[in-house]
């Protein structure tokens, strides 16, 4: 066993720490485990373990036994390792590490240190996914402005603003399932998921805006009829079909702009003025995708972003923008476009 002395004079201070500490003796029994020790390793305060095997976790971690086994059998006096611990109610990533305790030029034993990295593990991996979903969005939105330009300029075949829009919409699936399947990204992560109360608080929260929109675009409508440069025949091109169909783009653009792009955007670019740059990167990348529509139609998308990013970054969830981009959306088409 490890001398008497130094676990008398060692432990209070190892008791305190917020590291799991472990002691081994020479033989390789466990001396001695501190409370966070056995938080992490799920071990009840009244049960005492001389032995790893003992742990009642350990058969379900080879990683961590392996890690171990490798340590005892090595002569090196430190090791250090990351591993992925679970303990019967929840996984723990821990970074390892074990030196050799010495005396006299003799082996006295081993102290194992573990602490619990799970937050910076999990901040590391949401960065490395970001990384990929913001990489598929440019790699989508360069093909697919490469094709346009193709069909447009060099074949000459023209298809309808609303095709390209299908063509959207058909990107923003692809990443809702790089999101679901492909990342460890939630949809709550991107916005989706949120409880009913914030639900109902968002919603609330854009209804003056909404209003307020609507009521500018109707004027400019008036303004632009009066003076004789009206844009369609009618006041009002839509109808309530159309509109309930445009809920389905207005929710799967605000997926793929606020959700996916901004929230992606957020993580990747370190930058002073972060919030300012995550709504005009995201807005002006989702403008670009709609370059097919003409160029007013692009300067509308890339306003309507800007707004829509700012509540985005206030209200941490896409619902609010989806209900403006619907309203006010459909209306400046139906009028304008």
């Amino acid at each position: 066993m490890l001398e008497q002395n130094y676990l008398d004079n060692e432990q209070t201070v190892f008791d305190e720490m917020t590291e799991a500490v472990v002691l081994f003796d020479k033989d390789h029994s466990i001396s001695y485990f501190n409370p966070t020790a056995q938080k992490i390793f799920g071990i009840p305060e009244d049960v005492e373990i001389t032995s790893i095997q003992q742990i009642p976790s350990i058969k379900n971690n080879r990683k961590f036994s392996k890690f171990l086994k490798d340590t005892f059998s090595k002569k090196d006096k430190s090791q250090s390792a990351e591993i992925t611990y679970d303990n019967g109610i929840v996984d723990t990533v821990l970074k390892l590490r074990t030196n050799r305790i010495e005396k006299n030029g003799k082996n006295r034993g081993m102290i194992l240190l573990g602490a619990d990295v799970t937050a910076d593990s999990d901040l590391r991996r949401f960065e490395k996914d970001s990384a990929s979903t913001f990489t598929g969005i440019v790699m989508c939105i360069c093909v697919y402005l490469f094709i346009w330009s193709l069909l447009e300029f060099t074949l000459h075949i023209h298809f309808r603003p609303s095709q390209y829009t299908k063509v959207i919409e058909a990107i923003s699936f692809l990443l809702f399932f790089e999101v679901l399947f492909l990342t460890s990204l939630s949809l709550k992560d991107v916005g989706v998921f949120v409880s009913p109360r914030k639900f109902i608080r968002s919603i609330i929260e854009v209804i003056p805006i909404v209003a307020i929109a609507s009521g500018v675009l109707i004027g400019i409508n008036v303004i632009l009829r009066i003076s004789g440069h009206s844009l369609k025949e009618d006041f009002f091109g839509g109808s309530w079909a159309k509109a309930v169909v445009y809920i389905s783009v207005a929710l799967m653009q605000e997926f793929l702009a606020r959700g996916v792009l901004q929230t992606s955007i957020r993580f990747l670019v370190k930058v002073k003025w972060q919030k300012f740059f995550n709504v005009l990167l995201s807005s002006l990348l989702f403008s670009l995708m709609h370059l097919p529509h003409g160029f007013p139609f692009m300067m509308g998308a890339l306003a309507l972003g800007i707004g829509l990013g700012m509540i985005y970054e206030k209200q941490k969830n896409i619902w609010g923008c989806v209900l403006i981009h619907w309203a006010c959306g459909y209306l400046a088409i139906s009028m304008f476009f």
